[in-house]
């Protein structure tokens, strides 16, 4: 597998993007060692509402990820949910639109969503689309147990080191561990909530900025 020209699909709901998810893209270009980050903000999540309308946590990510070399934020899912507001936005279609134009991709997630990956839109064949990494966080202790669960029902099995081969193609499944800080937007939200300010460090200044002047989440309009 050569990871040096492969993308990175790095889907999320980023509602607040925050430093973590910066910290995330960064690490993929080391660990597993990628040629390029998309960055795919959510526009209609399936499983779990957003706080903030998808146009405004499209900007607040192009604020994150900026001045990052080869990481690109892209709006193919907030422009597919407005011209079709009642479809969520699918993991399967987003694959599916990317890997037409791409050679090779790898979708990221994180280790604690592997607890209900099974449940994804068309899940088997899913993960057929393209390749897999899968991110090891500080503070989720179930990776083994998940990926023992796919390999239990037959959609994955192991090759070497961390990496498991996806059944039915030539698809690979690769876990990293990832230096990124362990940080949930939900528990962001929940500081600004009860404090009206973001933990120390946890948002990029201009999206803080951002954040602060629009009110989103309630925040406080002034430091």
């Amino acid at each position: 597998m050569n990871w040096s020209q492969m993308t990175a699909l790095y889907g999320g709901r980023f509602d607040p993007p925050h430093s973590s998810h910066r910290s995330v893209a960064e690490g993929l270009f080391t660990t597993p060692g990628i040629k390029n980050v998309i960055v795919i903000p959510c526009g209609n999540p399936a499983h779990r509402p957003t706080v903030t309308d998808a146009s405004e946590r499209l900007i607040l990510a192009q604020h994150t990820f900026a001045g990052l070399e080869n990481v690109y934020v892209d709006d193919f899912e907030v422009e597919a949910a407005k011209n079709n507001p009642h479809r969520p936005s699918y993991t399967y279609d987003t694959i599916r639109h990317f890997s037409a134009q791409l050679n090779e991709c790898a979708f990221v997630i994180g280790s604690d969503q592997l607890e209900f990956f099974h449940l994804w839109y068309r899940f088997e064949e899913l993960l057929t689309l393209c390749h897999w990494i899968v991110l090891e966080r500080a503070g989720f202790a179930d990776t083994e147990i998940h990926i023992a669960s796919l390999v239990a029902i037959g959609r994955i099995v192991y090759e070497e080191g961390n990496t498991y081969h996806i059944q039915g193609c030539k698809r690979i499944l690769k876990v990293c561990p990832t230096i990124a800080p362990a940080m949930s937007a939900t528990e962001i939200r929940h500081s600004i909530a009860i404090t009206g300010d973001a933990p120390k460090n946890s948002l990029i200044p201009s999206v803080e900025s951002y954040v602060r002047a629009h009110g989103f989440y309630g925040m406080n309009p002034s430091p």
